[in-house]
């Protein structure tokens, strides 16, 4: 996955295991919530540069964590 963080701190790729609710057809353009200040890892052969944030159900599908309202990307999470 790529997660675009603006002009600031561009785009940074991350290992993500979402894909019983996501595609790259549902995710273009939607925004999430990622942390990415961790150190770079070699996750299953992909660069993992940031933490993207999701809900872990009983199941174990994932749903992401986003924004309840557009806002820039890159913002810092407070």
């Amino acid at each position: 996955m790529e997660v675009d963080f603006g002009n600031k701190i561009g785009i940074k790729t991350s290992s993500t295991k979402i894909t019983h609710y996501y595609n790259s057809d549902n995710l273009v353009g939607e925004q999430i919530i990622a942390v990415c200040n961790f150190p770079t890892k070699n996750i299953a052969g992909v660069k993992s540069e940031v933490l993207v944030l999701g809900a872990m159900e009983k199941d174990g599908k994932v749903v992401l964590i986003h924004p309840s309202k557009k806002v820039a990307n890159g913002l810092e999470i407070i």
